[in-house]
């Protein structure tokens, strides 16, 4: 790279990612939450649990009931607790705003932000903002909220690898809260944990369902007419709750579909009976607005669980609240109209028509078993399979272990990490015409001896998504999220770093941004080998060469002799001498292309030994080889010789007057050490193009 002044690069680069968090929030707060997190003197506030129901959407479902919990036994009001809840006075917050040790956040402000650097307990049941890793001696629990009765992570179709920070977050999470043994099998594959996931999982059934049994029904029926809900005393209720339909990044407005049912189940209830209904957090913003809903709309803050326990009888579809309700042994209807559709949108994980209740897939069906409800029963031992757990003691056992007390539980806690070597391979590159290279290589790798964790950039074309799906069920897949976390002192040697400008002077600092980085991206507490199979790519090249995660480094690609033009403007030497020696060994392997046919040249592989190759250009007749050099960065490097230049290239070679080939001792019987000499290419273009060739 041409000599720069560096002053006023810095200047130049801090000034325009100041305009840049000035007009974008994400990086407002992407900036702020690390400024915060890398300051040493913030302590962690050990008396304060901060609690998130549905990213802020409402003060609900396992984290309230643990809130309650924590409530009783806090009799001295010794603990703050701080809600993250969008900025809207619902009668649930009305309850506890008296209480003068709870407090409560906008989602994503800088309040928020704060407590998430200090708060020493967090307690969600989604997942985390990108920016958000956990602190040493911070307890992460992550309660999450159903028993899954649809696909779910890598088994939810849509958008591939939209499950990625939810993976994110179990992954940094103390402990994962599943019900039963089901749903710990379904989240720990669903989201590749098994193996890799540091924390344990708790089967101590859902702290949510507790409130079913334990909440007053007249003290609920009060709290609901406060909300303009009205209960009669003299008839039963039935309640209408379903899922929301739709991918994560592409939901469907169920706004008139959601009426349609409504109408049709209260135009069907037998006698004696009346009807609420209740929106999927996803989706109730647009349905609230609906005025004909208005005196049956239970709103998206009353706790489902809470509202549960002054229900008679449950119509849902694809909601995990039907396994919830089975511990009442109370009527269950299944109204799955669009079963066929459903399943090949989302998918479905159980076989409807084996669980207990009534699936009901057509009008009349669904009309019949309404006129039934007095005489449906759901008996126990059917169910146990989802319940067992559950016997109104999982909030208590839930806040024992998260303030530490686990030596009681620990037939219930589930280690899923295994004693196998942690290999992490990046990749990219997967719509280019070395990728099923790539993919073989991948598949090739021994599981039962790996843990292969493939880390790959998020929301990948289709093409690199076609190739990620072809990857072993075997390897565990992270994506990159959100953007670097860096500070504005950091940004500017942070993008010099990209540009392989690995000065002295800026090493030191951007080696914290990409170990911070790097422990954001994949928060595995071990990780052993990491294999760079990738293209030239600054960043990534940092993140994982300056990685203080692993004890060797191997860089493994294919990419570097194809890539040159992309990154004309580089020193090479300055590229070796800072990126590449952040790398203890570097391999060259590219047995499997043959011949390569790439903007109409065809270039040709001729293997020189285990790794080593000549890459032939056949139309320019362009000489592409690896050598080992002799210095003290010790890895292995290629030089390139060009027939119209006769003079010698050292575009990466530090020691000019040789060239070293080694382990030709391996070489195929045709190209023999004494073959190779005579080789006509090796004759015509290295030998005259070098001053001194080292045979060993």
């Amino acid at each position: 790279m041409e000599s720069v002044d560096y002053d006023k690069l810095k200047d130049k680069l801090t000034k325009k990612n100041q305009i840049e968090i000035l007009k974008n929030s994400s990086a407002r707060n992407f900036e702020y939450y690390t400024d915060l997190f890398s300051n040493s003197s913030i302590e962690l506030e050990k008396n304060t649990v901060l609690y998130d129901s549905f990213l802020g959407k409402s003060m609900t479902d396992n984290p309230y009931a643990m809130f309650l919990e924590i409530m009783d036994r806090d009799i001295d009001s010794e603990i703050k607790h701080v809600w993250v809840l969008k900025p809207e006075i619902s009668e649930q917050i009305k309850r506890f705003w008296s209480k003068g040790n709870v407090f409560f956040v906008t989602p994503y402000s800088f309040e928020h932000i704060e407590y998430l650097v200090k708060a020493k307990y967090i307690v969600t049941n989604v997942s985390m903002p990108y920016y958000y890793q956990k602190r040493s001696g911070q307890v992460l629990m992550n309660t999450w909220h159903g028993t899954p009765i649809k696909g779910m992570g890598k088994y939810m179709g849509g958008q591939y690898g939209q499950w990625d920070n939810v993976m994110r977050s179990f992954l940094m999470s103390d402990y994962i809260i599943s019900p039963n043994k089901y749903t710990t099998d379904i989240i720990a594959d669903s989201y590749d944990l098994n193996g890799i996931y540091d924390g344990k999982i708790l089967e101590i059934g859902y702290p949510r369902i507790d409130l079913i049994k334990s909440t007053d029904k007249q003290t609920m029926i009060d709290f609901l007419s406060q909300n303009n809900i009205k209960i009669n005393p003299d008839k039963k209720t039935l309640l209408y709750a379903p899922t929301w339909r739709g991918q994560d990044a592409n939901r469907k407005d169920m706004t008139e579909e959601f009426k349609q049912n409504v109408n049709l189940i209260k135009e069907s209830l037998p006698d004696g009976w009346q009807l609420l209904a209740k929106a999927h957090q996803l989706v109730y913003d647009k349905i609230s607005k609906e005025k004909e809903l208005a005196d049956i709309l239970i709103a998206n803050s009353v706790d489902t669980s809470e509202l549960l326990s002054v229900v008679d009888g449950l119509v849902t579809d694809y909601s995990s609240i039907l396994f919830d309700y089975y511990i009442t042994g109370k009527p269950v209807i299944l109204w799955a109209y669009d079963l066929d559709e459903y399943k090949a949108d989302r998918g479905l994980l159980l076989d409807l028509d084996k669980l207990p209740g009534i699936l009901a897939t057509t009008e009349t069906v669904l009309i019949n078993s309404l006129n039934q409800l007095d005489n449906i029963a759901i008996e126990r031992q059917l169910t146990n399979k989802f319940v067992e757990y559950q016997n109104n003691d999982s909030s208590k056992i839930a806040v024992d272990i998260l303030f530490g007390n686990t030596k009681n539980y620990q037939d219930r806690i589930t280690n899923i990490k295994s004693t196998k070597i942690n290999k992490l391979i990046y990749v990219d590159g997967l719509d280019q015409i070395d990728a099923q290279e790539k993919i073989n290589y991948i598949n090739s790798q021994d599981f039962n001896k790996y843990n292969v964790i493939i880390l790959s950039r998020t929301k990948p074309t289709q093409i690199t998504a076609n190739a990620l799906k072809s990857i072993s069920s075997h390897a565990k897949q992270i994506f990159r999220v959100g953007r670097t976390a860096v500070t504005q002192n950091e940004f500017a040697d942070f993008v010099i770093a990209n540009q392989y400008e690995l000065t002295p002077e800026i090493i030191d600092g951007v080696r914290q941004v990409f170990e911070r980085e790097f422990k954001r991206i994949v928060p595995v507490e071990k990780i052993d080998i990491i294999e760079y199979l990738g293209n030239q790519d600054g960043f990534f090249l940092n993140l994982i060469g300056l990685s203080n995660s692993v004890k060797k480094f191997v860089f493994k690609s294919t990419d570097f002799l194809r890539t040159r033009e992309n990154a004309a403007k580089t020193d090479y030497n300055i590229f070796l001498e800072t990126v590449l020696k952040q790398y203890q060994e570097i391999k060259i392997d590219a047995s499997p292309i043959g011949e390569i046919v790439r903007n109409e040249q065809v270039y040709k592989l001729v293997p020189i030994g285990k790794g080593d190759y000549l890459l032939i250009n056949q139309a320019e007749e362009n000489v592409f080889l690896t050598i080992d050099t002799s210095s003290s960065i010790n890895i292995l490097n290629f030089g390139k010789i060009n027939q119209s230049n006769n003079k010698k290239t050292n575009l990466f070679l530090s020691t000019k007057d040789k060239i070293l080939i080694s382990k030709l001792h391996s070489v195929m019987p045709e190209l023999s050490i004494t073959n190779l000499i005579d080789y006509p290419v090796f004759q015509k273009y290295l030998l005259q193009t070098v001053d001194r060739v080292v045979v060993i």
